[in-house]
């Protein structure tokens, strides 16, 4: 049987190869499954939808296997001709990190054709559990939503730029952006968690499509135009070319994300659907390997530090939520964006992470304790707490020291104290005790090696 149809244009439709059969008495089948092939690893309820293709109403079981290890089945009771259903199997918890291959199939002792009656699917189970700033470009928004659920945006504000966000990072706790630079609107922005956003400078590159910033250095800033990589001054918008890509003709490098425990730049190319390295000396990009998907228009990736994953807010024909391999390039669905909306600018926050500061010493010189101790890198101040009691409360005495040595006049018989590393949330501290040579006399102390201890 052949079906044809004739416009003013001449034939513009086939269909063929329809094949014409005998309608079923009994069957049933497996249409589909709910588990993307990147899943949180948390529990949740899987669950399918199962389908009665033939003429008689039926029930039947229905059974999700797990890597042949776990399993759950569940009764469809009286599932009338030509309708569907959805079976919610019992939890499952995943392991972060591990692969699973998913089988979901009916059984039915008089089915007819048992060819629909199993599918497969594979997953990746991570932390997704996380949550992540963007702008929703379609919704005009600055919005916010958990990794493990991309489907649902909170509105943290309308978005201030004339044009969209192109890229957004994360620079320490504030977001820094790039406005969208092709028709004059060079903008570079700063956006905080609550969704207020203030114009800092312009930058002085064409047009820029990525940003991506060190937290090593707590210094350096890379941007990307369609084809050169760039170091930028976000103080000033200064942009310095390191060099070109290399992608080819017609390439643009749409967002670009920094792996700072490997000090890896990544870039995802829109022309060629690849993901790439990229040499921050001399700015070549190394291409990984397909991303397995066709993206189109504004779109942006980010580096969960935390995790170690890298992420992308792609569009194809509509916006999703993706993890990609970064041995392979391979993009993975972890779901559908909010409206299957385009989020243009994507940031994933980082924790901001101190060593604990060592080699804490102490000196008792002129009725003074004096402190010091060596420099933590990441480090932008000190805190110094002490106490009567090594374990009772410490009471902060002094806190913005920026060099490595402290000192204060002392008294009584005993007194703790210690020191705190910081940047602007996570804290680590060594402490230190003194203790005095001789009982009630206040103003001689002296530093006893053997009193020193970290917590």
């Amino acid at each position: 049987i052949k079906f044809e149809a004739i416009s003013g244009y001449g034939p513009d439709l086939f269909v063929d190869n329809v094949q014409v059969k005998d309608q079923l008495q009994h069957d049933v089948s497996a249409k589909s499954q709910s588990i993307n092939p990147v899943c949180n690893a948390a529990a949740f309820a899987p669950q399918a939808i199962v389908q009665n293709l033939g003429s008689n109403t039926e029930t039947f079981d229905v059974t999700m296997n797990v890597n042949s290890r776990w399993s759950s089945t569940k009764t469809v009771t009286a599932l009338a001709p030509f309708t569907e259903t959805t079976v919610t199997f019992d939890p499952w918890t995943p392991t972060a990190g591990t692969s699973y291959n998913i089988q979901v199939f009916t059984a039915l002792t008089t089915d007819e054709d048992t060819s629909n009656d199993t599918i497969t699917a594979t997953t990746l189970a991570l932390n997704l559990d996380k949550t992540v700033y963007g702008h929703d470009s379609q919704g005009g928004n600055i919005v916010s939503f958990n990794m493990k659920d991309p489907g649902t945006f909170t509105t943290l504000s309308a978005a201030s730029c004339t044009d969209f966000y192109a890229a957004m990072t994360f620079v320490d706790t504030l977001m820094k952006a790039f406005e969208y630079g092709a028709n004059g609107h060079r903008n570079i922005w700063t956006i905080q968690k609550d969704g207020t956003q203030a114009v800092d400078t312009t930058y002085t590159a064409s047009n820029l499509f990525g940003i991506a910033y060190n937290p090593n250095t707590r210094s350096t800033a890379y941007a990307a135009s369609a084809d050169t990589l760039y170091t930028i001054d976000l103080a000033t918008g200064v942009c310095t070319a390191i060099g070109a890509f290399g992608t080819g003709t017609g390439g643009i490098m749409i967002g670009i994300a920094y792996d700072q425990s490997h000090n890896i730049l990544y870039g995802v190319d829109l022309a060629t659907d690849k993901l790439y390295t990229i040499n921050t000396t001399t700015g070549a990009a190394t291409e990984v390997g397909p991303l397995g998907i066709d993206i189109n228009y504004a779109q942006d990736c980010a580096f969960d530090q935390e995790n170690g994953y890298l992420m992308l807010a792609g569009y194809t024909s509509s916006g999703a939520l993706y993890y990609i391999d970064t041995t392979t390039g391979a993009a993975l669905k972890v779901g559908d964006l909010d409206s299957g909306h385009e989020v243009t600018g994507f940031a994933i926050p980082y924790p901001m992470t101190v060593a604990t500061p060592t080699n804490v010493t102490i000196n008792i010189s002129g009725g003074n304790a004096n402190l010091s101790w060596d420099a933590v890198s990441g480090a932008t101040t000190y805190s110094i707490y002490g106490a009567t009691d090594a374990y009772g409360t410490f009471t902060l005495i002094q806190s913005g020291v920026t060099g490595t040595t402290w000192s204060e006049a002392v008294s009584g018989d005993m007194k703790f104290y210690h020191v705190t590393a910081a940047t602007t949330r996570t804290y680590h501290h060594t402490h230190v005790d003194v203790v005095p040579a001789v009982k009630n006399t206040p103003k001689m102390f002296r530093y006893n090696s053997n009193n020193i201890f970290k917590k």
